[in-house]
């Protein structure tokens, strides 16, 4: 597949390919794990720090990156707003323990897709996922 990061295009026979930055790497692995069960979902890589995402995103060529708002290193918003001026089609979910509605305005201010909070449930992300990728450009 081509990558090309003015559009994320896929056919439905492809995977969706999910970049995931958290600063747990148990989280990280957790969800690999997870959506290894899915056989539309293919993790490409993952980081823990905001400049490590920023290259290692650019070489895994992902469809949607999922990010916490809790970094090893670097701020998630920034990175979130850079992704979005630099990959301007590439989806981003928020995935973070932050339920407060101050978090969620700011990331999607900062140009995130959607928001799930962690506690949500493994269903709920598998399903925002697919929502982001699968739906119909309007």
């Amino acid at each position: 597949m081509h990558f090309d990061p003015q559009t994320t295009d896929i056919s439905l026979d492809q995977p969706i390919r999910i970049f995931l930055v958290d600063d747990q790497l148990i989280v990280r692995r957790g969800l690999a794990m997870l959506f290894s069960t899915e056989p539309d979902l293919l993790v490409c890589g993952g980081a823990g720090r905001a400049a490590e995402a920023m290259l290692k995103i650019v070489q895994a060529q992902p469809h949607l990156v999922v990010v916490d708002l809790v970094l090893e290193e670097g701020d998630a918003f920034e990175l979130i707003n850079a992704l979005r001026r630099n990959l301007p089609a590439l989806k981003i979910l928020v995935f973070s323990t932050h339920r407060e509605p101050a978090f969620v305005v700011r990331a999607m201010r900062a140009g995130a897709d959607d928001y799930v909070p962690k506690d949500e449930g493994p269903q709920k992300i598998i399903q925002t996922i697919r929502e982001l990728i699968r739906k119909p450009e309007p």
